[in-house]
């Protein structure tokens, strides 16, 4: 009992192998490797900065020398580095997450946009053909109604002269008859007589605008 105490006595075995380099140099390889295997491939938040508190604790109960002090620093340093580095992989990955998630979202939300989009093409065109069938079938029935609707129809049948002259001349004013032919089938009501007639060449712009027409 008396050996183990004095094992762990203030200036006992333990302290000094603890102390040692022996134990230091062994710790702070395992250490420093496993930084190194972070560096390579970064782990989760949280694991760089659980391993810097060990460090840290590591330090604050072993006496080291100036040297030993600056090795451990050094890994201190590269640890809080490496939990930065694991930060920033984390909201990387998260914000690529996000934006694939969303990409997802929207890729789904035109597909459905683009197929009411054809839906609504699609009814979009039998309602024009509905409406062009019944467009059709109004101006059928508008037409047949309007042929076999009473109408007259007044048709200039023949212009002739009254009387027959023997000799047309110069600056001389003549008598037509008019004679027309109702067509309809109803008794014209309102008669327009034709009180001018124009002589010119048939079909001729030139002659349609020195008569003004």
């Amino acid at each position: 009992m008396g050996k183990f105490a004095d094992f762990f006595e203030e200036s006992g075995t333990a302290k000094k192998y603890w102390n040692s380099s022996r134990l230091g140099v062994p710790l702070w390889l395992i250490l420093a490797a496993v930084t190194v295997y972070w560096y390579c491939r970064v782990p989760s938040p949280g694991y760089a900065i659980g391993a810097l508190a060990v460090v840290a604790g590591i330090m604050s109960v072993r006496e080291m020398k100036v040297l030993g002090k600056i090795a451990w620093v050094v890994l201190l340093i590269c640890m809080l580095v490496t939990e930065f580095r694991a930060i920033d992989k984390d909201r990387k990955d998260a914000e690529d997450k996000q934006i694939a998630d969303r990409k997802v979202i929207d890729d789904a939300f035109g597909e459905v946009l683009r197929k009411q989009d054809g839906d609504f093409k699609a009814t979009a065109g039998r309602l024009q053909v509905a409406i062009d069938g019944i467009k059709s079938t109004l101006a059928t029935a508008n037409t047949t109604l309007r042929q076999t609707q009473p109408h007259a129809t007044m048709r200039l049948d023949r212009v002739e002269f009254k009387p027959v002259p023997s000799e047309i001349k110069a600056d001389t004013q003549y008598t037509f008859n008019y004679s027309y032919v109702n067509s309809g089938s109803e008794t014209a009501a309102d008669i327009v007589v034709l009180d001018k007639v124009y002589v010119a060449v048939a079909d001729d712009r030139d002659a349609e605008k020195d008569l003004g027409l």
